[in-house]
């Protein structure tokens, strides 16, 4: 068997992303050429940033990816967790700088995988969050996975200064960890840029898109109040 079909198994984080209002961008842009360059600009920037400090895998496609960071048996979680949590901010300014939003969601377990295939529950578990549970420009890491994580030791908690939110799939309600950039101010002025630009100019729908978007990010993450 060839290494690019090598199949390996590890437990690790799982970190899941899309570009947040893509369609959006891919229907209003006249040269579609810029996307792919700015696209590929950040995917650079991931690996040659991302990826080799934290022996990474990467997994890019089109307007969205997968990180995957797998462990050995002797490591040491918080520091772990930290890491990652950095390198999601990292990524977030990344795409921030060039006008782009992500929307994610992170998840824990068993990971069967490639060079270019990632297979698991968590993978799973990750896409559905984010499509299901996530209403806006953020990356969620749902606290059931934190606790799977930490083996049900609540004190990670106290150890993050991330917002804590509770987010909801039609009758289902979900506690989570919420990741955003680290640079809120102009993480928010882009956010009223949009608003702004699509009031002004259309699509109105797409206006009205990012205004929920705020709203909600107004009314439930605390940290984002004094950004305003």
């Amino acid at each position: 068997m060839d290494d690019e079909k090598k199949c390996e198994i590890s437990n690790g984080l799982v970190f899941y992303f899309d570009i947040y209002g893509f369609s959006s961008l891919v229907s209003k842009n006249e040269s579609p050429n810029n996307l792919v360059v700015s696209i590929l600009d950040i995917w650079d920037f991931i690996k040659i940033n991302i990826v080799p400090k934290r022996n990474c895998i990467p997994y890019l496609f089109s307007d969205c990816g997968f990180l995957f960071y797998p462990h050995s048996d002797n490591f040491e979680k918080t520091e772990f967790l930290t890491d990652i949590f950095d390198d999601i901010k990292e990524i977030l300014h990344a795409y921030l700088k060039k006008n782009f939003f992500l929307r994610g969601a992170i998840a824990y377990g068993d990971i069967h995988y490639t060079n270019n295939l990632i297979l698991g529950d968590a993978v799973v578990r990750a896409v559905k969050y984010e499509s299901e549970y996530c209403p806006g420009p953020f990356i969620m890491f749902p606290t059931k996975e934190c606790y799977d994580f930490f083996k049900y030791d609540e004190h990670f908690i106290k150890l993050f200064h991330e917002d804590v939110i509770i987010l909801k799939h039609r009758d289902q309600l979900m506690e989570s960890l919420i990741i955003l950039p680290a640079d809120k101010k102009l993480y928010l002025d882009q956010i009223e840029s949009k608003i702004s630009e699509y009031s002004r100019n259309g699509p109105h729908n797409y206006a009205n898109f990012w205004f929920q978007s705020r709203e909600f990010l107004l009314k439930h993450i605390e940290s984002l109040n004094n950004k305003k």
